[in-house]
């Protein structure tokens, strides 16, 4: 089974705000689905069940993650993010993927964002045989958004023989917030809820 886990991470000192923008984001799914239904009834049509994804929201003191389906490319949120939010942005991606034969193999992507520009790039995969990495703008992320990673970050270290997984778990830990690695659902044990929408829910950590 496909264990996948695709975040988006602001890093905002007013991550009330930003918690808010995701929830009006919901609510005009919602708004959505409402609209639609209404359209098929106008028309004498049966109602459509929309099947909208949930959505995990997590807010940190320092950041803000949406955890949940996309939608559009990671240049394009980035520039959205930042001319919302005027904040670095992070889209992860990490997780386990079974191929033929069973075979399983490891993954992570991470997509940089800051000053409506997408700056830094690391792409990584691993199975039994091979790894692969590609990587670019560690220097731009150096210089632009050191300040949220350790200056012996494991991202500024050589990465062809790290797993994938393991690199999401310690760039999550030098950033203070869940990436993936592990189950979302064993992160959120240590959360607290405070609130919950038909399609997802809120947490506070930290």
């Amino acid at each position: 089974m496909d264990t996948i886990i695709e975040g988006m991470h602001i890093f905002s000192s007013r991550g009330d705000l930003v918690t808010r923008s995701f929830e009006k984001e919901l609510e005009t799914q919602l708004k959505y689905q409402d609209s639609q239904n209404q359209t098929d009834k106008m028309f004498g049509l049966p109602s459509r069940d929309l099947v909208l994804p949930k959505t995990t929201i997590i807010q940190y003191p320092h950041a803000v993650s949406w955890f949940g389906e996309l939608g559009l490319s990671r240049d394009y949120l980035v520039k959205i993010m930042w001319k919302k939010h005027k904040s670095p942005v992070l889209i992860c991606m990490a997780g386990r993927i079974v191929g033929p034969g069973k075979m399983e193999s490891q993954g992570m992507n991470m997509y940089w964002g800051n000053e409506n520009n997408h700056i830094c790039e690391v792409r990584m995969r691993k199975d039994s045989f091979k790894s692969m990495v590609n990587y670019n703008g560690i220097d731009q992320l150096k210089q632009q958004l050191g300040y949220l990673l350790p200056g012996k970050s494991i991202l500024y270290s050589p990465l062809e023989t790290a797993d994938p997984l393991g690199v999401a778990l310690a760039v999550g830990r030098e950033l203070g917030i869940f990436l993936g690695g592990t189950p979302l659902d064993d992160f959120l044990a240590g959360c607290k809820l405070e609130k919950e929408h038909l399609l997802g829910k809120i947490y506070h950590h930290g």
